[in-house]
């Protein structure tokens, strides 16, 4: 299932830490959800810094259409 939200991300990561944790596991097991775990951690990493690098977009661009942005004469600004 595709996770579409920061808050779906740190379901599926506490997903995997709960069936990582699940003492019942074979070695073999184990290790194939830590692998997952290693793979999905870093995918979530990269999703969130692209959030996190549209989030900044969308603020500057918010930032750069307000009034006191733009260099207007004194006469204009009011």
């Amino acid at each position: 299932m595709m996770k579409n939200n920061p808050n779906d991300v740190t379901s599926l990561l506490t997903e995997l830490m709960e069936r990582i944790s699940d003492e019942d596991l074979t070695d073999e097991r184990l290790t194939m959800e830590i692998e997952r775990g290693k793979a999905v951690a870093d995918i979530s990493k990269n999703v969130l810094a692209i959030w996190n690098m549209q989030v900044r977009i969308a603020e500057s661009q918010d930032a750069a259409l307000r009034p006191e942005s733009f260099n207007l004469p004194a006469a204009l600004k009011s």
